[in-house]
């Protein structure tokens, strides 16, 4: 079986307010003593890249978590704390994303096959929320053909923004940046920055994932957002 391995660096990007205010107190200390700022400064960044580490590892563990006919399963993952580098390993797709499916098989597809690929995005993402996760990020480019026949098995990809979030749960952040046109308008990062300046509250949960579905629809129906 021929495998696709796909390859990550891991930034050591600060976390939040916290860890900002620790740069620019080594700053500050860098300017006192050289040698023992840029000695904390080292140690503070090796810990903020293993928390990344664990971050991303945790993407992908969520992802190989899942067992369901259409979602690509994860056969294994490397880590590399040293250089910061994480891999793992899936199946390769023969068929391409879906916008590769529609071009080979010339644009639109009839209704009744519109249907059946979102049934099977719907049950990939029915399973994700069964058992905890909330992909954030579904689009038409996340979704996989294992073959290139046309009845070729249909597979959700890229977990890099899922997040845990049990049925019922509501997130409360400060929005995020995704697929803009196909992001549900709660996690919008300005709309929040908006509500929040108002005196109110965002949240979401599952919800967010099948307006993104509804999106894919239409998309698929009319060919264009």
């Amino acid at each position: 079986e021929l495998v696709a391995i796909k390859t990550m660096a891991v930034d050591d990007a600060l976390d939040g307010p916290a860890d900002q205010q620790e740069e620019e107190q080594d700053g500050g200390a860098e300017a006192e003593g050289e040698g023992e700022a840029a000695e904390a400064m080292a140690r503070k960044r090796s810990e903020r890249l293993v928390r990344s580490l664990r971050r991303r590892l945790d993407d992908v563990e969520m992802q190989r978590s899942l067992s369901h006919p259409h979602i690509a399963p994860v056969l294994d993952v490397f880590a590399d704390g040293a250089s910061g580098l994480l891999a793992f390993v899936m199946p390769l797709a023969h068929g391409g994303s879906v916008p590769r499916y529609l071009s080979r098989h010339r644009g639109h597809l009839g209704l009744g096959a519109i249907a059946v690929l979102v049934g099977k995005m719907l049950s990939a993402v029915a399973h994700c929320h069964e058992h905890g996760i909330l992909h954030r990020d579904l689009k038409l480019d996340n979704f996989v053909f294992a073959t290139e026949a046309r009845d070729a098995p249909l597979q959700l990809i890229d977990f890099g923004m899922a997040t845990r979030c049990g049925p019922g749960e509501r997130l409360n952040d400060d929005g995020m940046w995704a697929t803009l046109v196909i992001m549900a308008p709660e996690m919008f990062y300005e709309w929040h920055a908006h509500v929040v300046k108002t005196g109110g509250d965002v949240t979401y949960g599952h919800k967010a994932d099948v307006w993104a579905i509804g999106v894919i629809a239409y998309e698929l129906i009319y060919g264009t957002l």
